[in-house]
């Protein structure tokens, strides 16, 4: 658990009108982010921050539905976890 797990909501993002949302969420999953993004989760990016290792990062955005579910889940306000923090048993 990490420091995320003490942050509620997704803050101002959440009050984007739907056709800015929508646009974000297309920077979201496009390949010069979702690279960028792979290429700094490695500590030797040379070895795993492959042509596949960014595929597979990217499968997700790319399924039926997405676009519309961050969306919708941007405009909700997102999740609430810090009252369940102190619930964690370690």
């Amino acid at each position: 658990l990490d420091a995320q797990g003490f942050v509620d909501g997704i803050g101002p993002m959440a009050m984007l009108p739907k056709p800015i949302a929508k646009l974000g969420v297309e920077v979201l999953k496009s390949v010069p982010l979702r690279n960028s993004a792979n290429q700094m989760s490695y500590y030797n990016p040379k070895e795993f921050a492959t042509e596949d290792a960014l595929k597979v990062g990217r499968m997700h955005c790319l399924r039926e539905g997405w676009n519309d579910a961050l969306v919708s889940f941007m405009q909700s306000g997102g999740f609430s976890p810090s009252e369940k923090v102190s619930q964690i048993n370690v």
